[in-house]
């Protein structure tokens, strides 16, 4: 993944260096893990007590209040992904554990949603049965592969993200332990929410956003269909009378028409802008203000 910095018009590629110590990663995704991946820290090296005998390294929530447990791979063979299921299946089973966390850390007004907990696994690189072990899993997984350059430039490439079982037969993890099935959530769940007019608004949107760029991901929850990069963008919502779009702020917005609002403080929302769409032909607008709150991941 080569890096150029540009100075007075000439490009000087810049060279890959390795982290001092390997708990510098670990240190550096948790100060900066909203910005990074839409993640809102929680606590580090948490404890799985003591029968468990584990410490989940990072444990967050993401703006869909979904509980998140992140994972660093520190060589080739750390078997991260068997490691990260087992916090996983262990924090769905230690809800209270989580929650009195999560809401000492963030307050007591903290949404959480447990119906799509995620894990996250941060690596250098991956052998190539990784990928394939996760499709297979079936789990709400994300790997994420990080380059750290000369001059202090990060960058961080979502390598595979699933997000939901791609078969109704496929049983997740979960599943098999506690044969509680989850629902999954699709498209046809938010248009049952709208009216005919704001589904032919939102199946334009949703074409335009895909094809601003190949990298973003499309996540349906229960509440909102999100699209994503390394975090979410933008997240809409369906109702039958029109479209409502978060985004997240953008410093210097272009925003002639003066549409976007800022979302009260006291929804707690990460995407904390939202833009309503009542009419298929302010679709060009708000697409506008979309590739905005996406650059912003960039």
């Amino acid at each position: 993944m080569p890096l150029f910095k540009i100075s007075n018009g000439k490009a000087k590629k810049l060279s890959l260096k390795s982290l001092q110590k390997e708990k510098d990663l670990q240190k550096f995704v948790e100060e900066n893990c909203e910005e990074l991946l839409g993640v809102r820290f929680i606590a580090s090296e948490f404890s799985t007590g003591e029968r468990h005998g584990g410490r989940i390294d990072t444990l967050g929530i993401d703006s869909g209040g979904n509980p998140t447990i992140i994972e660093y791979k520190k060589t080739e063979n750390d078997n991260v992904i068997n490691q990260g299921l087992f916090y996983l299946d262990w924090l769905v089973d230690h809800k209270g554990d989580f929650e009195v966390a999560a809401k000492k850390k963030l307050g007591n007004d903290i949404e959480i949603n447990w119906g799509s907990p995620r894990l996250i696994l941060i690596a250098q690189s991956y052998n190539k049965y990784d990928k394939y072990a996760v499709n297979r899993i079936g789990e709400n997984i994300s790997l994420y592969k990080y380059y750290l350059y000369e001059d202090d430039m990060f960058y961080l490439e979502n390598v595979f993200t699933l997000e939901q079982i791609s078969s109704p037969n496929q049983a997740s993890f979960k599943e098999s332990a506690n044969e509680n099935q989850v629902k999954q959530y699709t498209l046809e769940d938010h248009y049952a929410k709208g009216s005919e007019k704001t589904v032919e608004i939102f199946k334009e949107l949703r074409e335009q956003i895909l094809k601003i760029d190949d990298s973003i991901n499309e996540k349906v929850t229960k509440v909102y269909v999100a699209y994503t990069t390394t975090r979410n963008f933008a997240e809409v919502q369906i109702s039958k009378s029109s479209l409502t779009v978060y985004l997240l702020p953008v410093e210097n917005l272009n925003d002639p028409l003066n549409k976007v609002e800022k979302v009260p403080d006291s929804y707690n929302f990460s995407l904390n802008r939202r833009i309503k769409v009542e009419n298929i032909d302010e679709v060009e607008y708000v697409l506008g203000i979309i590739k905005q709150s996406y650059e912003e991941t960039l």
